[in-house]
């Protein structure tokens, strides 16, 4: 599980829409916020219309957040705010299906 101190809080969630950019999967999006920290910063949204009940919005949290640690620890990334964001019919994945996904996108944005 990711560590508490690398996950994003409500005051230092990017808020702002126009920085940095984003990269697309069918099920994922990822946006990147380039910043001045001394480490990366990750969460996951999973919203309502994706997964109704808590449990399984929370439940989808902790596997991209797992799936995060994980690769970070192989490759540390740069510092910066990552914020994936569910789309609908991604509660259908698999967890290797989830994993592949969002290691993609995460070289996509390192890539650009």
């Amino acid at each position: 599980m990711l560590q508490k101190s690398r996950r994003l809080t409500r005051r230092t969630f990017p808020n702002d829409h126009r920085e940095g950019f984003v990269v697309h999967s069918t099920h994922i999006s990822l946006r990147i916020t380039p910043k001045k920290a001394e480490k990366a910063r990750f969460s996951a949204v999973i919203s309502k219309k994706v997964a109704s009940g808590s449990p399984e919005r929370h439940t989808w949290k902790r596997r991209i957040y797992e799936i995060v640690a994980i690769f970070d620890k192989k490759t540390p990334l740069p510092p910066a705010s990552y914020v994936f964001f569910a789309k609908k019919g991604s509660t259908k994945l698999s967890y290797k299906d989830l994993t592949l996904e969002s290691e993609e996108l995460i070289h996509q944005g390192l890539r650009k």
